[in-house]
């Protein structure tokens, strides 16, 4: 963990340094990436909170748009298709029960020189609490803060392939019902990592 912060940390340094080479242009693309989520929220008693990573990745669309001039700031946003896990510990027993929840979701972060800070939007589309499908009409709308970096690592003439990092929390509780867990809601908070090849749309401004 230590040298995956590390190496964030220098890429962004890197991504500082080289501003100077002006905004990147208009651009759209694809995006993958995996995550590992928990609960965020308090849960009843004789329950705990554990961390669990999904069971498919995410994917969708990704594009920027940049504002005028050479100060590397934009605007990032996507669509895509998007699954959110946890794990619920039960004491005595030691058993677990492991949650995915999907959304198809779009959302816009504000660029800042490879920092990333926006809201995401989206709709129940499945769910799963172990192997068993779970019904999405108990679901509520997702409604997501979430920070992160968006690093540019290998240039082309034609696009640039970066890494993302995102860290979330709903803002929102994920139920429609706030008593669903004896008098309680969920509230997930997840760190995903991947990337994303955007193509440029029009000329790099220098």
């Amino acid at each position: 963990m230590k040298k995956v912060l590390f190496y964030f940390v220098l890429s962004l340094i890197l991504v500082n340094l080289s501003n100077a080479q002006g905004n990147y242009p208009i651009s759209l693309g694809i995006e993958l990436g995996y995550k590992a989520g928990i609960n965020a929220a308090d849960v009843p008693q004789g329950t705990k909170n554990g961390v669990s990573f999904a069971d498919l990745p995410d994917f969708g669309l990704q594009g920027y748009m940049p504002f005028q001039g050479d100060n590397n700031m934009g605007v990032l946003g996507n669509l895509g298709y998007y699954t959110f896990p946890y794990k619920f510990t039960f004491e005595g027993n030691n058993s677990e029960i492991k949650y995915n929840f999907r959304y198809i979701a779009f959302g816009l972060d504000f660029y800042l020189s490879g920092f990333t800070i926006g809201l995401n939007y989206g709709f129940p589309s499945a769910a799963k609490i172990d192997d068993k499908d779970l019904n999405t009409d108990l679901l509520s709308n997702l409604f997501e803060f979430r920070l992160g970096g968006h690093i540019p690592m290998l240039y082309t003439d034609f696009g640039r392939l970066n890494f993302n990092i995102k860290a979330s929390y709903f803002i929102s509780g994920q139920y429609n019902d706030n008593n669903i867990f004896q008098g309680k809601n969920t509230n997930p908070a997840s760190l995903s990592f991947g990337v994303s090849f955007l193509f440029n749309l029009t000329p790099k401004e220098e």
